[in-house]
Parts: C-alpha cells; structure tokens; sequence
C-alpha cells in the first residue's frame, strides 16, 4: 500500500504545545456569568456524541456544518472518514451505494475506528454501517424546495436563465419539461425521479427512523442550538462563518403555474422538507423556550466572531474574548480558529487527508487543540 511522506519537522513543538494546553484546561477557572450560574443546559449525565455521520445535500448551507463539524473533529482528535485519492478533491465523494470499496479509504491505527463522516456521499445506510461504529450518529440538512431550485440554478446551470425575460427568468426553463437532481437525489433515490411521489413517501419513512436529525436551513441557528444539546456538545463548538454561499444569486418570480410545475418536479424535495419540518418543531418544542434565548445568544456572538475573524488583524493582535453567559464559560478565539473557520473545503479536507495520513503513520500525537491557543499557529503546525 502506498503511504504518502509526511513531514513530522514540527511534531515536537506541537506536542509541547498540546502539553501546555491541557495543563492549562485542566486548571482553568470555574466562571460565573453576571446574570446567573453557569449551565450549559445539559444533564450531568449526558455524553458528548462525537461518533457522527453527516449527509451534505447539494446547495443546502451543507459546507458550513461540515466546516463546524471538521473543527469539532479536530478539536477532539477524532478520525474522519476520507479518500486515499485527491483526483476528486473538489468534491470527496466517497460513498455514493453499498458497495463500498473500504480499501479507497485513508485507514485509521489499529485499535481505532472512524468518527466522522463530513464530505459528500449518497445516503446509504449498509455503506455508512459498514465504516461507522456501532453508536453513530446520523444527520442532514434540508433546505425549502424553491429556494434550494433557484439556488442550484444560479450555480449549476445558469445557461437556463433567460435574465432578459426579468422577473420572469425562469420561463425558458418551465416551457418544456423538466426533470432535476434536487435533494432527495442526496437521501439516496435514483437520478431524475424527483416527481415519483410514492418511491418518495416510501423513502421518507424509512429516513425518518435512520435519521437522528434533519436540520433546516431556514432555522441553522435553531438547529445547532438543538444539536448542541441534545449532543452534549460545547457552545464554542457551533460557531462558523458562512461557506460556499452563492453570490450569483439575483432576484426573480415565478408564476402560480410555474410553482405548480415546480411541485410536480420536485415532489420528494417537497415531501421530504414538509415531512421534516414537522418532526422539526416538535423536537425543538421539547426543548423549551430557553433553547431561543440561547439561539438569541449565538446571534450576537456570531456578529463579534464575524467582525473579529474578518477585520480584527486590522486592530490588534489580540484574541477575541467571549465572555461567560448561561451557555458558555469564557473562551477565546484567535486567528489561527479563524483560518479553520474561513478555509474553503476543498483545502480543508486536503489538509484533513494529510493528517489522517500522519496519525495512521504514529508519527504524530494528538493533533487537534493547539489551534484554540496558539494564535500563530496554521493549519500545516497542527497537522505536521
């Protein structure tokens, strides 16, 4: 088996950083915030579910969650689920049915297993089965069928808007028929049979038992606030910054018939988004109306991240300081978080590739924290 060289020149310094960060977690303070005790609503009891697989689905807000849940990998030194091959790196596609070639895979160290599945697959549960341990995890995201067509339309096929016909730029598209790969393609049905709207019903049952959660596009903020939750998960560990948003996007209508066709397009997008929006709210209803007050929160913190992460080099070299509230003790972010926060995929999971290479080769130890501290820290210090 071929096993790509990795430079192992900063090992040392990245393990006497990992050394000096957890002595200084393990002494941190126990802080209070100004307005009460601090609880991060979450049972004593509860264990943080680090054993995760995440379905992308194309043109869904899927680039953000995969970039929190790369960092949370990180964060955690846990094993992603990528290729050997970067021939496809511009999308890592690694799963797309069962039969699931396990050799295609970066292998982990004996006595370990994979905790994260974040590149693209087709949703199949034998072949997420077959590489996942037995306590995984299963979640997605969806986004409202309309916004999601005229999304991919912007991005993929732009060739199909008549911008001279504005507003109504659709109207080459909806003259004659139509079939599309919308989202439920993702979830696993057959190319172009979006319309088929009992292969759909059927499909939606059975993801309705496979899946822990769907996440909403519309509701992000709501869904990583449940998420985080519901899996024990810390505050600072649903912060982003938003990828892949498609700036190409311009305004538009449709008529009362183009919706219709729309409809008859694309049924199991709108069975499937009906369906889990449903299951949605009555989760988050469980919840409790603390769960907004919190979703209130990670708004105005996400502002301070956002003006730090992009023009705060501009001002000083100094972290930002998020200060203790009922969900979070105090943290930092600094620039090197940044820099995880903002980077592409593409180079993300590159960089992932070339760290799972290194812990499969022992010639690293822990390799994901040091990014928390050591503000001069890049991605090529913290995966060697």
């Amino acid at each position: 088996m071929f096993v790509p060289e990795v430079n192992n020149s900063s090992s040392k310094a990245m393990a006497k950083e990992q050394h000096k960060l957890k002595d200084t977690e393990h002494n941190k303070p126990v802080v209070k915030s100004e307005i009460g005790e601090y609880s991060e609503y979450i049972p004593a009891e509860c264990t943080k579910k680090v054993n995760i697989a995440f379905l992308k689905t194309h043109k869904s807000g899927s680039c953000t969650m995969s970039n929190i849940l790369q960092r949370f990998g990180l964060r955690n030194d846990l094993n992603f689920v990528l290729p050997k091959s970067e021939e496809f790196t511009d999308s890592f596609w690694i799963i797309r049915d069962s039969n699931l070639d396990q050799s295609s895979l970066i292998p982990v160290k004996p006595g370990q297993h994979y905790n994260l599945i974040t590149t693209h697959t087709t949703y199949n549960k034998p072949a997420y089965d077959r590489v996942m341990p037995p306590d995984y995890v299963t979640i997605s995201i969806l986004r409202e069928p309309e916004d999601n067509f005229v999304s991919s339309m912007f991005y993929f096929y732009p060739s199909q808007i008549n911008m001279t016909k504005y507003p109504y730029i659709f109207d080459d598209f909806f003259s004659k028929p139509q079939t599309l790969a919308g989202q439920g393609e993702d979830f696993g049905l057959p190319p172009y049979t979006q319309g088929e709207r009992d292969r759909a019903l059927k499909l939606v049952k059975n993801l309705d038992q496979e899946f822990d959660f769907i996440m909403l596009l519309e509701y992000f903020d709501e869904s990583l606030v449940y998420l985080r939750r519901r899996f024990c998960w810390d505050f600072r560990d649903i912060l982003y910054m938003v990828h892949n948003k498609n700036t190409k996007r311009q305004n538009y209508a449709l008529t009362s018939h183009n919706r219709q066709q729309l409809i008859q397009i694309l049924a199991a997008d709108y069975i499937f988004y009906e369906h889990f929006k449903r299951k949605f709210w009555k989760d988050l209803t469980k919840s409790g109306g603390d769960l907004f007050l919190e979703v209130h929160h990670l708004k105005i913190v996400l502002r301070s991240v956002k003006d730090f992460c992009e023009f705060g080099y501009l001002k000083s070299n100094e972290p930002l300081v998020v200060p203790a509230s009922d969900w979070n003790e105090p943290f930092i972010i600094n620039q090197s978080e940044c820099l995880l926060m903002r980077m592409a995929e593409p180079e993300m999971v590159k960089n992932l590739m070339h760290r799972a290479w290194a812990k499969y080769q022992s010639k690293l130890g822990p390799v994901s924290r040091n990014f928390n501290e050591n503000k001069n820290s890049n991605f090529s210090n913290l995966i060697g």
